[in-house]
């Protein structure tokens, strides 16, 4: 019979293994529970949004990103922190035997009120979700994988993480001199980790993995614009039945890349209890004028207005804070459109975001006219 403490060693061992060698939380655990919606298999090729009231990201609901939008025309999507945009995107492939398979055509996409997930089945019995979410008043994003080897063998590839650089000003930005300039990358040693910098901006981001990568290396950027591209590669063993997660942080800044550097390292040490922080507030703003009625259709939609309201709240410390309009495609402060918007708040209770854009419009148009 094990002693107690050789026993719980055990424990520990098997739930070591039990997740591969990558982190050991999981976002799926954290959001046990929370509402969910999943999304028709017809709009798999329609835009999502990942939400957050500093940063947000928009791509397509099969984990593709696209050229979209026309404001700044096919410049809409990847990742943004107004007022400017830090990525077209991201690509993920997986090699195992010389076949690489890219993770741009997700069978699934869920929904769920402070994060998404897409859903694959690689044919060669690998079953992936990437989760991703915003943490509140955070500078970045947290995109995880969770690899199942669902096949009756042990399994060895590569997991190679592409970062697609898009450092520019959004739209009108040239009306107050924001000039766009090439990006450049550098990799970050001490952060196992690529750098990018605008030439003449100090627009810069940085993405990497807590866990260690096995290389990195430049690669070709196809995109439009004056963006740059590099990669990541982590090799990954698998047992038969076995659980692998991996987690990247994205973050950036328009300031500095200090800015950048600290909204790394804070989402990085801290990201799972920024998750249930996020959690927590959103069950918080689903009691609020709560609706109860026998069509459960409509008492979904109602509470899910709700969190459309949230994802729309856009802030930028220099300036305020403020109802949007726009998603997917632009979503940023538009006179009218939060006038218009203020009623239907104060109506589900979200007054506080009511006076904060009052006083926004007042203090720009104090500025401005």
């Amino acid at each position: 019979m094990l002693k107690p403490k050789l026993l719980s060693l055990s424990l520990i061992t098997i739930l070591m293994q039990s997740c591969g060698n990558g982190s050991s939380d999981s976002i799926s655990t954290v959001l046990n529970q929370s509402p969910q919606i999943s999304g028709k298999l017809e709009y798999l090729d329609t835009p999502y949004v990942t939400a957050g009231n500093r940063v947000y990201m928009v791509g397509h609901q099969n984990g593709s990103f696209p050229d979209l939008g026309w404001h700044i025309k096919g410049e809409m999507g990847g990742i943004w922190n107004h007022p400017i945009k830090l990525m077209d995107g991201f690509d993920v492939d997986i090699e195992e035997n010389g076949s690489a398979t890219s993770l741009d055509k997700a069978e699934r996409f869920v929904n769920y009120p402070m994060a998404n997930r897409h859903d694959y089945k690689l044919s060669n019995n690998l079953d992936i979700s990437r989760w991703q979410f915003v943490p509140d008043d955070q500078q970045g994003l947290i995109v995880q994988f969770v690899i199942l080897n669902n096949s009756d063998k042990s399994r060895k590839f590569n997991l190679k993480f592409t970062g697609h650089s898009d450092l520019r000003p959004t739209w009108l930005g040239e009306r107050t001199n924001m000039i766009d300039s090439g990006d450049t990358s550098e990799y970050l040693s001490d952060l196992d980790a690529w750098k990018m910098t605008d030439s003449d901006n100090p627009w810069s981001l940085i993405f990497g993995s807590k866990t260690m990568s096995s290389g990195h290396s430049e690669e070709v950027n196809n995109k439009t614009g004056k963006g740059v591209s590099a990669s990541l590669s982590y090799d990954i063993e698998l047992k038969a039945g076995e659980e692998y997660i991996i987690d990247f942080v994205i973050a950036g800044s328009y300031n500095s890349e200090e800015d950048s550097r600290q909204s790394y390292n804070s989402i990085q040490s801290n990201g799972m209890q920024l998750l249930k922080d996020k959690k927590e507030r959103y069950e918080a703003l689903a009691q609020h004028s709560k609706l109860t009625i026998p069509d459960k259709d409509l008492e979904q939609a109602f509470e899910w207005l709700k969190y459309n309201c949230d994802w729309l709240i856009r802030e930028v410390p220099e300036v305020g804070r403020g109802i949007t309009a726009g998603i997917p495609d632009y979503p940023w402060w538009f006179g009218v459109d939060s006038e218009y918007a203020l009623k239907g708040y104060m109506a589900i209770g979200q007054e506080d975001i009511v006076y904060d854009t009052i006083h926004l419009l007042d203090s720009v148009s104090q500025a401005v006219n």
